[in-house]
């Protein structure tokens, strides 16, 4: 199974990189962060299902995860003010996927995130852009108050990163 995450800053700006992407790997799974896209506006990519979630009164920011037709699947409600979004999909057992974006300005809080973690049932996997740093997931990077609290979070929740 092939999932893909995906900072795509802007959907439209790239979608010939998510067709090439959709050729090449066959993903069943595609989640993207800054989409750009204006609240209420209907996004389409041919061969999926798309739930996507948008900051009010802007085109900045914004998430989605794409599902591939034919993926039985449901959307999970996170109630939450971190701009994330989840889907369950039904495989052999079912798996949540949960996409996150984090703005490089955006506060990032231990408890917002550990609210989202609540929510999603597992097994889950995040994709996400949250703009932290922190040589556990970048060598050449210095530690900055988001990569702090994602580390702390990761060994607090006994969660594996994958990068």
């Amino acid at each position: 199974m092939n999932f893909i995450q995906y900072n795509v800053r802007g959907f439209y700006n790239n979608i010939s990189d998510l067709e090439l992407l959709k050729i090449k790997y066959d993903p069943v799974i595609i989640s993207l962060q800054e989409t750009h896209i204006k609240k209420n506006f209907k996004v389409k990519f041919n061969g999926y299902n798309i739930i996507s979630k948008n900051v009010k009164n802007s085109a900045c920011q914004g998430v989605a995860i794409l599902v591939k037709t034919g993926i039985s699947f449901k959307e999970i409600p996170i109630a939450s003010e971190i701009l994330a979004i989840a889907v369950q999909i039904q495989m052999s057992v079912p798996i949540t996927f949960c996409c996150i974006y984090s703005h490089p300005l955006d506060r990032l809080h231990s408890e917002k995130l550990e609210q989202v973690l609540e929510q999603l049932p597992q097994p889950f996997l995040i994709q996400a852009d949250l703009n932290a740093h922190n040589p556990l997931w970048c060598p050449t990077n210095k530690t900055d108050r988001k990569g702090r609290i994602i580390a702390n979070l990761l060994t607090k929740n006994k969660l594996i990163l994958l990068n």
